[in-house]
């Protein structure tokens, strides 16, 4: 961010970071060269700039990048920090619980999780070569994988068939808690909670848990305005 966007603000940052052993101010920290050794010598760990490059290459999802470039927002991590704190400053507020701007990402979350599972054993194989291991081999163990996946995603629960409206609750509902998400309900503060005139036709608003969980976990309505694949709410037309 601070390579991209040589603001007041970016160099306010620059000069706050006084614990580093190095003397950093505004002109040798844009230098990127001098930035990186100076991570190396942090971190004492040769590479710790191989593994942060290959975080930032893989933090955004390929679905939210394509949400991202149909509603022409920026698409590289540094860009959509940059937009957010930028969005902060000017007094932007979007309600928490306004779901014309969320999306129902379950399918989503499953893939994402697979493709972690994945990226990682590769990055593992990429560390090993970085090291000088000419011997290095990937290999990806599939069935581990979605063994994996099926025993610990919170995302996969059995239903019970024999009850008609609980494999339908089960399958109509929905909650911000969960991969992906918030961890738990104390993360969903009460004015979230309320009802919010984008729940008409799309969520019951009768329908949650009478507990700590209230308004926290809710249900689609039969005929929720779930427009896309990409499990967007709202009015769409042709699609």
């Amino acid at each position: 961010m601070i390579f991209s966007y040589k603001t007041s603000q970016a160099e306010i940052l620059i000069n706050s970071l006084y614990e580093m052993k190095e003397s950093l101010d505004s002109i040798n920290f844009i230098n990127k060269e001098f930035f990186q050794n100076l991570i190396i010598k942090e971190t004492e760990n040769r590479n710790s700039i191989f593994q942060i490059n290959s975080v930032l290459e893989n933090i955004m999802e390929p679905i939210s990048l394509q949400i991202l470039k149909t509603k022409l927002l920026p698409t590289t991590f540094s860009g959509c920090m940059y937009y957010i704190c930028k969005g902060l400053t000017e007094g932007i507020v979007f309600k928490r619980n306004d779901i014309s701007k969320q999306r129902i990402r379950s399918s989503e979350i499953f893939n994402y999780q697979l493709q972690k599972l994945i990226v990682g054993s590769y990055s593992e194989y990429l560390a090993s070569i970085e090291r000088g291991n000419k011997d290095a081999a990937y290999y990806c163990d599939a069935k581990q994988i979605i063994s994996t996946i099926v025993n610990t995603s919170q995302m996969i629960r059995p239903i019970e068939n024999i009850n008609p409206y609980e494999e339908l609750s089960s399958l109509t509902k929905v909650t911000p808690i969960g991969p992906g998400g918030l961890t738990d309900e104390n993360g969903v503060v009460d004015s979230a909670r309320n009802i919010d005139s984008s729940y008409y036709g799309n969520l019951d608003p009768m329908d949650t848990p009478e507990n700590g969980k209230v308004g926290v976990i809710n249900q689609l309505t039969i005929d929720a305005a779930v427009g896309n694949i990409r499990g967007s709410f709202g009015s769409f037309k042709g699609d």
